[in-house]
């Protein structure tokens, strides 16, 4: 048997209250639980009933850890339940929680799964094969990833989301030559969990050649004046430097009638004669 001694309102919490028990603090209770479970000073409570008012205190306070860790952003079941079972919640206490967490559909790994690969597709262009690991990472059961998956995110829509990728690359290194673009949107894809065959067939005919752009000339005449000073400075002979700039750009990925159009414009404007 217990005798509850104290009951004490608790400074800056509202309704919560201090529970003494023989005189020792037993825990933290807020107002409904104390108010049905007919917690008042000098009542009795034999060990059932001290048992059974802790699993509702647990209860009760897993739930509402619960709700604030759904607060921040959407959960899977696996996620919640690992989340508990870290705040060392009792496996009955964290199964009952996210049983009740399901009937009020704020948990519901079906439409996590539909929401996490929509997002997935269109702000992170991730591939169908890194979306479904992800899933299974974050706890989607295999089966109902097996079950859904093809219909949220289909071969079709995956070559639709890397040609959209490929698109957004293809503005930032547009200052590029093709060769050069080909191989970083091709390193990026990959990151993303495209497979080579894809990412071939993709870049095909969706890389755009910029090399007449002002943008794109502009860059190249930077890299043939440091070229050329580079290896002037070395005192080799005008076909050497020639040749050595010639070589040094065409390893960046340039062309070679690109960079000798560059080349003989920059010799021409700083009136140097080869």
């Amino acid at each position: 048997m217990g005798l509850v001694t104290e009951i004490k309102k608790k400074k800056g919490r509202n309704e919560a209250y201090e529970v003494f028990i023989d005189g020792e603090y037993f825990s933290d209770i807020d107002a409904e639980l104390i108010y049905l479970n007919g917690i008042r000073r000098g009542a009795e409570l034999d060990e059932e009933g001290i048992k059974s008012l802790q699993y509702e205190i647990d209860l009760k306070k897993a739930y509402n850890l619960s709700i604030k860790y759904l607060s921040f952003k959407s959960r899977t079941t696996k996620e919640v339940e690992k989340y508990l079972t870290e705040k060392e919640f009792a496996e009955g206490i964290t199964h009952k929680v996210v049983e009740k967490l399901a009937s009020y559909r704020f948990l519901n790994d079906e439409e996590y799964m539909k929401n996490y690969t929509a997002d997935r597709m269109n702000f992170s262009y991730s591939s169908r094969r890194k979306v479904r690991y992800e899933l299974k990472e974050k706890g989607i059961s295999q089966e109902l990833v097996d079950k859904n998956f093809d219909s949220l995110y289909s071969p079709e829509d995956e070559e639709q989301i890397l040609i959209k990728y490929i698109g957004s690359l293809d503005k930032k290194y547009r200052r590029d030559p093709v060769k050069q673009k080909n191989y970083k949107i091709s390193q990026r894809a990959v990151e993303k969990g495209f497979g080579y065959d894809i990412i071939k067939r993709c870049l095909k005919d969706n890389v755009e050649d910029n090399s007449s752009s002002d943008e794109f000339l502009k860059k190249l005449s930077g890299y043939v004046k440091n070229a050329y000073v580079k290896y002037k400075k070395k005192n080799l002979e005008d076909h050497a430097v020639r040749a050595k700039v010639i070589q040094a750009l065409m390893l960046k990925g340039y062309d070679y009638d690109s960079i000798n159009s560059c080349l003989e414009t920059f010799l021409t404007e700083n009136e140097i004669n080869f």
